[in-house]
């Protein structure tokens, strides 16, 4: 029977004109190539290569039959194509809807919890605005949305919210070792007053910053566009980072703590899907590990109206699939 790999060695010494050239364009050996040669001759019982001091070229009877070789070759390549394309729409999805900042803790640990529960799994994520991401739970484009809610949002009735944390709205975050974040009690906002800041830019935020601390009441000011910057800078000792706690509680916690500020609103982070819609394993299986990571990280805050939270390490997928909250099939 006639061989893929046959053919690709006919069409390289075709090429190269040399049994030596082909080799080294397939990263084979001479021998192989010339092996692979002879037995398509022996299955076809016809001299193809016409090997000579000119070179090695197509004899009379290989020039009739290489666009067949070549045509064989070509549905070979479709026929493989076309399987790769049928495993992959066999392999389970799960799409996610994420609002800013809301999942940048816990969606890691996820990630790799599924990875090791359904091995070849396709997540795709879905960054959206808090106005989108009712849409994508209507349409089918996400099958669960974490998101942060802000505690007097009214959830439309056909979503089903699981509030797993109440956390306030905004804090402030800084080395372990600065003046600011030691203490306890919510930090006042005039205690801010000259102090060098890092911004998160979210025009939701800033708009509630700039009304409780104008620009003209800060001190050095660098607004960033997204999260990792903002610890980054706050761990270098740039300044302090006036941020929501849903970002903060998830950075380097040997380097930063945070502090509520002084009449911050409550903010919920929650688990959003569409009511009475029937989730798939991976969807049921990362909505469990979501809530018992949140679980064991409410667990390791210490928050209260008179007391500022000072956040720990958050869970590892490892401790939230092995601990008291683990996830069950």
């Amino acid at each position: 029977m006639v061989a893929l790999i046959q053919i690709q060695c006919l069409e390289a010494v075709i090429t190269a004109r040399s049994f030596r050239r082909a080799a080294i364009s397939l990263h084979m050996s001479e021998p192989a190539v010339s092996g692979h040669v002879a037995r398509l001759e022996q299955e076809l019982q016809l001299k193809l290569i016409d090997r000579s001091r000119r070179g090695s070229v197509l004899t009379d009877e290989g020039v009739r039959l290489l666009p067949r070789l070549r045509a064989f070759e070509a549905a070979a390549d479709a026929i493989q194509t076309a399987s790769d394309s049928v495993r992959r729409d066999r392999r389970p999805a799960l799409s996610i809807g994420i609002t800013p900042s809301s999942a940048a803790g816990v969606l890691p640990s996820a990630l790799s919890f599924l990875r090791e529960r359904f091995g070849d799994l396709v997540v795709h994520v879905h960054q959206c605005s808090q106005t989108e991401l009712y849409d994508l739970l209507r349409g089918g484009v996400c099958e669960l949305v974490i998101a942060d809610l802000q505690e007097s949002d009214v959830v439309p009735a056909d979503i089903d919210e699981t509030a797993v944390m109440v956390l306030r709205d905004l804090g402030v975050c800084g080395r372990t070792d600065a003046p600011l974040v030691i203490g306890s009690g919510p930090l006042a906002v005039a205690e801010l007053y000259d102090q060098p800041l890092v911004l998160v830019r979210d025009d939701s935020r800033m708009a509630v910053i700039d009304r409780i601390l104008p620009s003209e009441r800060r001190g050095f000011t660098c607004v960033v566009d997204d999260v990792g910057t903002a610890m980054m800078l706050i761990g270098a000792g740039t300044g302090y980072g006036l941020l929501a706690m849903t970002s903060t509680m998830f950075v380097p916690q040997t380097l930063l703590r945070w502090r509520a500020l002084d009449g911050a609103t409550p903010q919920v982070s929650s688990l959003l899907t569409v009511r009475d819609a029937e989730l798939s394993p991976p969807a049921r299986a990362f909505a469990l590990f979501v809530t018992s990571w949140m679980e064991q990280l409410r667990g390791r805050l210490s928050f209260d109206d008179s007391i500022g939270a000072h956040i720990v390490s958050p869970p590892s997928h490892g401790e939230v699939r092995n601990g008291t909250a683990s996830v069950t099939s």
